[in-house]
């Protein structure tokens, strides 16, 4: 007894100090009775942690797996427990802790934590082989699994549900992910309204349908909607044909609806609105004037403000159009803005030129790589070198090719390179003569496809479904 005693107390310093102070502490027997009290104690102590904590935890943890990820488990029968059954029985006998049981020789080599944790990894192979998963794999997002078990479980936890999911999908193949948004785009250029169905699936971008009406002067004229209401009888038409239902719309405006300005650093200090130097410069009555606003990084001279100006008048009569409509804007831009952008951002020269070429106008585009922006709008487009079946096409180049120069020269820049051309315009005019001017290159198509159960003209409508396609995309990221 008293060798039980002195190898409790060498593991108990808090024992031996609470003796020491103990009133009873003059007699050998009453001590021993104080030492058998707390002993009892600590060990009764010990099995509540043994069985409920440890235990609890266990239980609480694959049962909060159970309600987190809906997963459906059958009744667990652990025969380890069985087996060990009559060895619980002798533990539970003796009334000296179970690591006091072990000599040193045997303390460095079975530790209880490592012990328990062998015993939850067996545990955790019997639930991958009978667990079942039932919801799909993108719901459950194996990073919130860090901070809700132990660190020392976190890669045992991902990787055996790593593998029930690989084993599950491969089972069944219907499980795969698909991503589907469907948009209405609906564009006005040079009085025809051109309203496409257009379809986001899994990073790809799908034409489905296209409708191109003409539209007369008094229900929309050059840039403003006259007749609101028929305007948007005409629309939720197209809508049901499509056999759509409150789409989200991508609202394109032409070229001409827009100007675009920068300004350095040590003309415009703080962005507003209502600044005099930035409405200065509008082609617009201030009070009519809408602007948006994008500050660029610049050269090593100057940061840069790129100023977008509109019709307040113009945008707000679409914007009540595409309202009254019941549908959500997702966005009213125009595509040649976001595709001299992305010719700039993809594109290793400091300088890139864009024509954007309708029927009636023409609008250049010069932008220099995360400096100034400017559009230029020229009072002639393709319609007047087109003559029947007959294009004009080296005499058009021609004067674009003038054009562009003199605006070069008005903002003292230099350019070698070959210019990109878009627009509906240029698509008509190539459709009757495929001959394109040396130092003039086509925008390249965006990877969008087009249904195959649709006969669409897409000779016509070539740059108008890449517009569309480069702002999905834009969107979708």
């Amino acid at each position: 007894m008293i060798k039980k005693i002195k190898a409790f107390l060498k593991n108990y310093d808090f024992v031996k100090n609470y003796l020491m102070d103990n009133p009873l502490k003059k007699t050998f027997s009453n001590r021993e009775s104080v030492v058998k009290k707390i002993w009892n104690n600590q060990n009764t102590l010990k099995n509540k942690i043994k069985t409920k904590s440890s235990v609890n935890n266990k239980i609480s943890m694959v049962q909060s797996l159970i309600n987190k990820f809906n997963i459906s488990i059958p009744e667990l029968k652990f025969s380890e427990v069985k087996k060990n059954k009559n060895k619980r029985k002798i533990f539970k006998r003796k009334t000296i802790p179970l690591y006091v049981k072990f000599s040193e020789k045997y303390k460095t080599k079975l530790n209880l934590k490592n012990f328990l944790n062998l015993n939850f990894i067996r545990r955790l192979n019997s639930f991958s082989k009978i667990s079942k998963v039932n919801i799909p794999i993108s719901k459950i997002d194996l990073k919130n699994l860090i901070g809700f078990l132990p660190e020392k479980y976190n890669d045992q936890i991902q990787n055996l549900f790593k593998r029930i999911y690989v084993k599950n999908l491969n089972k069944n193949s219907s499980q795969k992910i698909t991503l589907s948004i469907k948009f209405l785009g609906i564009s006005y250029v040079d009085n025809v309204l051109s309203i496409v169905y257009l379809e986001r699936f899994n990073k790809k971008n799908i034409i489905r349908d296209i409708v191109n009406i003409n539209i007369p002067g008094d229900l929309i004229g050059d840039y403003k909607v006259e007749k609101i209401p028929e305007v948007k009888r005409i629309i939720d038409d197209v809508i049901n044909i499509f056999g759509l239902k409150n789409p989200p719309i991508i609202l394109f405006l032409s070229s001409p609806f827009f100007t675009a300005r920068t300004f350095s650093d040590s003309e415009l200090v703080v962005f507003s609105e209502e600044d005099p130097i930035i409405l200065s410069k509008s082609p617009f009555l201030p009070d009519k004037t809408l602007v948006q606003y994008k500050r660029v990084n610049g050269d090593k001279n100057s940061s840069y403000h790129r100023i977008i100006y509109a019709n307040k008048e113009a945008i707000d009569s679409w914007m009540n159009v595409i309202t009254l409509s019941g549908s959500k804007i997702v966005t009213v831009t125009c595509g040649s803005l976001h595709i001299i952008e992305k010719l700039s951002d993809i594109s290793k020269k400091d300088l890139n030129i864009l024509c954007d070429i309708g029927n009636n106008t023409t609008t250049i585009y010069l932008i220099r790589k995360e400096c100034e922006l400017i559009t230029t709008k020229l009072p002639f487009g393709s319609s007047i070198y087109i003559t029947g079946k007959e294009s004009l096409n080296n005499e058009f180049f021609s004067r674009i090719d003038k054009s562009i120069k003199k605006v070069l020269l008005d903002n003292n820049l230099k350019f070698d390179s070959e210019v990109y051309i878009n627009g509906n315009g240029i698509d008509k005019m190539l459709s009757i003569n495929n001959n394109l001017k040396e130092g003039f290159i086509k925008i390249p198509n965006n990877n969008f496809k087009v249904d195959n159960d649709k006969d669409l003209d897409l000779e016509l409508n070539q740059s108008l479904l890449n517009s569309f396609s480069t702002v999905v995309d834009i969107i979708a990221k």
